[in-house]
């Protein structure tokens, strides 16, 4: 039987017999083994047998030595399989080679993809650390790493340089850009002297309007803004960076996204300040590594799972003020004025849980007067409502887009629902201030930190009668019935959530003192 024929017919779903395919299997090269096996793969994927598909492209991935040409192949029939681990190994395994060529650029492309495989992939927010593949980073940097004495001694009147390496510059709406900012604020700049390092060249950022208007905002507050200098290569130019933090002569270099962005642990990797801290915004495998000198994160659970030295330190945000928002006109949302507006937002991968779905659709059904509108992903990517959606709710469905103000929208909303099983954090600080109550879902300490499988709330809320157990929807939908049946509980509730969090939030100076304490005891502890 012919190959070709052999092929045609298991793509259709017809079964063949090995015999006819074993003869294939046992050719003497292995250049032609791997290409018969890739194209069994593809026949077997084409016909939806996933596993037998599997065998082929683990053998053919085997013969071509780990050829990346084999990638898009391999990863669709994992992903379909749900086998992310092998994807990662995949990626790996890829970046170790370049690292060898070396190719620094598509070595730290493909270490990224392994990073981020769950993200991509699965569409959810899981992280676990790899250190054979920070070890190849170290090894790249080893060669450029800057040598110190001990830590200066501090004179008298002389500030403390910061360095911080800035994450997310070129990304709309970026938490870490604004929690920065407001650390770049109130900075007490006549004991520190604050730098902020860009790892992307100003080429890449001219023309973003965001960006550039981010960058001033930086400069307006008196710090200086560094973007990493053009240059042949990427790691040269990253290099280049580094050697203007140490020429600088910095205290303190600052991370904000350490293995987040692989680029800053490889400039943190070659040491071009004495003192090295991570600030800590989320999965620990995303931002802190062991030999960081400190940490210092902004909620309790992140730093149960810190492997090195941690402050926790709550976040505090300038609140905003009901009275100078003007709420989107609801007309056009198609939302009548005496609709209840029930509202979540985030980004797409804190939306892919079915229940969650079933439960807010099971209150819209039971709610004829109640709107959902979802705010910060693109409908496409929460393509599991469309199996949930009953004709009688789908138009009191709202999905809108990430808006850079989303302030005039989160104004029109009666309550606030948190995202679930992975919770919100700013937006949740934001509706609060604006005197909207939340419904949320507590955190599950006694497990190790899932970014996936998590809640802020209890760092944020102390109202029992607005904490829900996980994973309990019948008191959730409970909940948020009482709250748009119950008037009296429902101004209760707004009235506590409002002054809780001005009582607890809203002065960010208050945060960086502390930050800036915690940064003194650091160095001066490293300085002896």
């Amino acid at each position: 039987m012919e190959f070709k024929d052999i092929i045609r017919s298991i793509s259709s779903g017809v079964d063949i017999d090995q015999t006819y395919i074993t003869p294939y299997l046992t050719i003497d090269s292995r250049e032609k083994r791997c290409e018969i096996n890739l194209k069994l793969a593809q026949a077997f994927r084409d016909a939806n047998n996933l596993s037998q598909a599997n065998c082929f492209i683990q053998r053919a991935w085997l013969l071509s030595k780990f050829s990346e040409d084999l990638l898009p192949l391999f990863i669709d029939i994992h992903s379909s399989l749900g086998d992310i681990p092998s994807i990662q190994a995949a990626y790996k395994r890829i970046g170790i080679r370049k690292c060898s060529e070396p190719n620094f650029s598509e070595a730290l492309y493909y270490f990224t993809l392994s990073i981020y495989a769950y993200a991509n992939n699965q569409k959810i927010d899981f992280y676990t650390y790899d250190f054979d593949m920070l070890g190849q980073i170290d090894i790249l940097a080893r060669q450029h790493r800057f040598a110190h004495g001990s830590p200066k001694i501090m004179k008298q009147k002389q500030r403390i340089k910061l360095a911080y390496l800035l994450f997310g510059i070129l990304q709309t709406g970026s938490t870490v850009v604004k929690i920065c900012q407001l650390l770049a604020k109130h900075h007490d700049k006549n004991l520190f002297e604050v730098t902020f390092y860009l790892p992307e060249t100003e080429s890449s950022i001219k023309g973003c309007t965001e960006s550039i208007a981010n960058i001033n905002k930086f400069i307006s507050y008196e710090c200086d803004v560094i973007t990493a200098p053009e240059a042949t290569t990427e790691e040269e130019s990253l290099v280049a960076l580094a050697k203007e933090i140490y020429s600088r002569q910095s205290d303190i270099l600052i991370t904000t996204a350490m293995i987040a962005d692989l680029r800053q642990y490889f400039i943190a990797s070659t040491q071009p300040a004495p003192v090295v801290i991570g600030l800590h915004h989320g999965p620990p495998a995303q931002f802190v590594v062991p030999s960081l000198d400190w940490s210092i994160t902004w909620s309790r659970h992140p730093l149960v799972d810190c492997p090195c030295d941690c402050s926790l330190v709550p976040l505090e945000v300038e609140l905003p003020k009901k009275k100078s928002i003007r709420p989107i006109n609801r007309q056009s949302l198609d939302i009548p004025e005496h609709g209840l507006i029930l509202m979540s937002a985030g980004r797409y991968t804190k939306f892919q849980e079915k229940k969650f779905w079933q439960a807010i659709f099971d209150l819209l059904e039971f709610h004829p007067n109640a709107y959902y509108v979802v705010l910060g992903v693109e409908r496409q990517e929460v393509a599991l409502i469309e199996e949930l959606l009953t004709p009688s709710i789908e138009k009191r469905v709202k999905i809108i887009s990430w808006q850079r103000d989303y302030l005039p929208y989160l104004a029109m909303a009666d309550i606030f629902i948190d995202t679930y099983p992975s919770g919100g954090g700013l937006t949740l600080v934001d509706a609060m201030a604006l005197a909207i109550p939340i419904v949320v879902f507590k955190n599950n300490f006694m497990q190790p930190f899932n970014q996936n499988d998590w809640s802020h709330a209890e760092d944020l809320v102390n109202i029992p009668e607005l904490l829900i157990e996980r994973n309990d929807y019948r008191s959730f939908k409970k909940l948020i019935s009482k709250l748009m049946i119950d008037q009296e509980f429902y101004q209760r509730m707004s009235k506590a959530i409002q002054e809780q969090i001005y009582r607890t939030n809203g002065r960010p100076e208050r945060m960086v003192k502390e930050c800036e304490r915690i940064y003194t005891k650091v160095f001066h502890h490293n300085s002896h």
